[in-house]
Order: C-alpha cells, then structure tokens, then sequence
C-alpha cells in the first residue's frame, strides 16, 4: 500500500515537472531577449491577470462538479477543479482537444459512458457560450456602429 501511494506521489508531480521543464526550454531557447522581457512586467497587471485566470479555473470546476452531480457523482468543489485542470493540459496537447477526456480516468465509481457524457455536456455548454458571446458580438459591431452620412 506504501509502494502505490508513492506511485501516486510520482504520478501528481510529473506534470509540474514537465511544465516546468517546457518552460525552462522556451525561456533559454531564445536566449535573453525573453529573460529581458519578463523583468518589465507590472506586476499589478500581472496579479490581476492571474486571479482572473484562477477565478476561471475554479468556476470551471465548479461546472463540472454541478454536471457531474446530475449524475448522482459527488467530488469536492477543488478536486474538480484539479481534475478538470489536468484534463485541459492533457488536452492541449492533443490534437481537437481530444486529450480532456483523460478527466473521465478520475471517475472511476461512474460508467465510462456517464464519464464520458459529463465532458461532452461541458465542452457544449463552452461552444454555446462562445457562440452566444460571438454573436453579441458582432450584433453590436452591426447595429451600434455608426454609419457614415452622406
């Protein structure tokens, strides 16, 4: 039992290795000039920038964990968020995203098919959003601006 919770152990810190090693090679690769550019950073702008991002995780998360207790599946608000945050790395590096259902793994109590449907719901409800978001967008690009007289 020792012997497996080590392996769990091992297993949770590879992708913060691999993270950081991905980005020790992007910031040496190109040499100083990006080293020089993250010393002008505001660091204002970059803390408001990273609570943005966590409030966005945590949300994410909490999508997930209402969709998942739809089917009667009962995880902590964080381990969601955990889950849905290793499934979207794995995710960007596959290709179509097809790497996020990697989050179906960490359901094991659930049928794979239930697994499987809770992030197909969650990658729909994302689509509907963006294409609600477009389309105000680009009503407001249409009707708000004004047109020139002639």
């Amino acid at each position: 039992m020792n012997a497996f919770n080590s392996n769990q152990k091992i297993v949770a810190i590879l992708p913060l290795l691999a993270g950081l090693g991905l980005l020790g090679i992007l910031l040496f690769q190109s040499g100083e000039s990006v080293l020089a550019l993250l010393t002008t950073i505001d660091f204002f702008w970059f803390g408001i920038a990273a609570i943005i991002v966590l409030c966005n995780l945590l949300l994410r998360g909490l999508k997930w964990k209402i969709i998942l207790s739809h089917y009667d599946f009962r995880i902590a608000w964080i381990k969601a968020t955990q889950v849905f945050c290793v499934g979207s790395m794995v995710g960007f590096f596959t290709p179509f995203k097809v790497g996020i259902f990697v989050r179906a793994l960490y359901l094991a109590p659930l049928q794979k098919t239930k697994a499987i449907a809770t992030i197909v719901i969650d990658r729909l409800i994302d689509i509907a959003l963006v294409a609600l978001i477009g389309t105000m967008a680009i009503s407001t690009l249409v009707f708000a601006t004004p047109t020139p007289n002639n």
